[in-house]
């Protein structure tokens, strides 16, 4: 193997020789895709030219991939790509020749979106991944990854990082890593069970418990059925306008210091956002307005896009189909001494009522022994 763990900031190399480019790692599709010279209206500066590499094959296949923000349509095509050291032969990938509404994404130095799909093969009609071809070929121990997103506006933030074939969430999470199953890993998505939602001390009644860890998504999105309820959530409470499916609240009336934390409940691991980390503040006319970083998915799931994934370091586990996750702050310890509180004062309490039966049966003893005292036995300590 060349190696273990590879971390990575963006940048793939597509062809012989190797043409750069840089991509979003997007862990909500599986196809690799970069725009080609054929591609007149692509946004970008950086075009694959399939000539000038002696690897490139393609069979011809027309391929349309659809995102949330638009599609592109290209070839199905195959050649060397490398990233970070580790080299995928004869690599599936779209190479693209038409982009439909993908403005508006920073990557290859301005707003364009080539991608490095990196869920599973279900979403890339059971075409290999890259992933898949680096462990096939022996250049990775296991399919798994690790992903740090840094914050943009945090100066002291580290730089983001993808580890491919291994994980350490030590140099970045203050947390527990917690792992919890992919529970459709055949569909393809990096998928959860979002159990409950609780902002502040309201839960909020959900339709849908399904939601999906995507690191291409910029926003939360609630599912079609549950974004009703979140909006007029943040309308009753906060008096927020709520249009074309974004929410936007009056800061100036309601500081974001208001706002309660947001905990997410996935697979019985509680994960925490503060306001500052769902909301996004602007000034429009002297009135400072903040965006609620959630919207609704249109789809009949959940999206955990970005504003939550930079909270946490998270892992992506194709082996065991399970995804993990640690917090990069401290974890609060008051539910921890909270509880260890309750149980102290349960477990007293049992021992002194306990306590009491035993005195009860040893007073009856002496005062009148029969066959059918009843021992207690106290807990061991």
């Amino acid at each position: 193997m060349n190696s273990t763990q590879t971390q990575y900031s963006g940048e793939v190399q597509v062809g012989s020789p190797p043409q750069p480019f840089r991509v979003i790692f997007d862990t909500g599709s599986a196809w690799l895709w970069v725009p080609t010279v054929n591609c007149p209206r692509c946004i970008g500066t950086r075009r694959f030219n399939s000539t000038q590499s002696t690897t490139y094959l393609s069979n011809g296949e027309r391929v349309v991939l659809k995102y949330g923000s638009g599609s592109c349509t290209g070839r199905n095509s195959t050649d060397r790509v490398e990233i970070g050291g580790l080299k995928a032969e004869g690599q599936a990938f779209v190479a693209v020749s038409s982009e439909y509404e993908l403005e508006g994404t920073a990557a290859d130095g301005i707003l364009v979106r080539p991608t490095q799909g990196l869920g599973y093969m279900a979403l890339s009609s059971n075409v290999p991944t890259l992933m898949d071809s680096l462990y096939n070929q022996g250049d990775i121990p296991a399919k798994v990854l690790g992903v740090f997103l840094s914050d943009s506006e945090d100066r002291n933030s580290a730089s983001s990082s993808v580890s491919i074939g291994d994980y350490d969430p030590s140099p970045f999470a203050k947390g527990t890593l917690h792992f919890t199953p992919n529970i459709y890993p055949k569909v393809g998505f990096w998928s959860v069970n979002l159990k409950a939602i609780s902002f502040g001390a309201v839960s909020l009644k959900l339709e849908t418990h399904i939601a999906i860890f995507d690191t291409g998504a910029s926003l939360i999105a609630a599912a079609v059925s549950d974004f009703s309820t979140v909006s007029t959530w943040f309308a009753t409470k906060f008096g927020c306008e709520v249009k074309n499916s974004y929410i936007a609240c009056d800061c100036s009336a309601h500081p974001i210091s208001v706002f309660p934390n947001i905990t997410f409940n996935i697979g019985g691991f509680e994960a925490q956002l503060t306001g500052s980390q769902y909301l996004s503040a602007y000034r429009s006319s002297g009135q400072l307005i903040c965006m609620v970083l959630i919207t609704s998915s249109f789809q009949d799931f959940w999206i955990l896009g970005d504003p939550f994934l930079r909270q946490f370091y998270t892992v992506y586990d194709m082996d065991n189909n399970q995804i993990g996750f640690a917090s990069l702050s401290e974890e609060p310890e008051a539910p921890f001494i909270s509880t260890w509180l309750a149980l102290s004062g349960a477990t007293v309490i049992i021992l002194t009522v306990l306590g009491g039966i035993l005195c009860c049966c040893l007073v009856c003893r002496k005062k009148k022994p029969t066959e059918n005292d009843v021992y207690v036995r106290m807990p061991e300590s």
